[in-house]
């Protein structure tokens, strides 16, 4: 079991647990409330991580992973094979990367500057402005007015 938040997020096993028991794997879930939750814990103290050479062969162009779940009734569930997501391959949706942004951003900015800060970066395809007010409000978190750039 990892101790630290550094710790938590180099393991294997801890996301796998902290996914299972959280239903995701975001700040919250590697920081205390994870490497303090009693069957997060369990669940590391259960996992087994083994090589599958295929995705061995693959790294690191490719990051491919497997779950085998070992259920008390003996029976066993195996996912397919599944790439990372995130990356050029598999990339997550322009919806995912706002919530993963969101999940991100609101703890340390506050959501209002969180806002403010997504609607700039939404406007930089269409909009020249966009860049400066992203800029500044960046580098003076006290700058502006929440939606000024959308």
């Amino acid at each position: 079991m990892p101790r630290t938040t550094e710790e938590a997020q180099y393991s294997l096993s801890f996301p796998v647990a902290a996914a299972l028991v959280f239903g995701r794997v975001g700040a919250d879930e590697v920081d205390t409330s994870g490497l303090s939750d009693i069957r997060v814990a369990r669940l590391v103290s259960a996992t087994i991580a083994t090589e599958d050479i295929e995705f061995s062969r693959r790294f690191p162009a490719e990051r491919w992973a497997r779950v085998r779940i070992a259920l008390k009734d003996g029976r066993t569930l195996v996912s397919h094979a599944n790439q990372a997501r995130g990356g050029p391959d598999n990339p997550l949706g322009n919806d995912e990367l706002h919530e993963k942004y969101r999940m991100l951003a609101d703890p340390v900015l506050g959501r209002t500057r969180s806002e403010r800060i997504e609607h700039a970066v939404d406007a930089l395809a269409v909009s020249p402005e966009a860049l400066p007010l992203l800029v500044e409000d960046v580098l003076d978190p006290c700058s502006g007015v929440a939606g000024r750039a959308s």
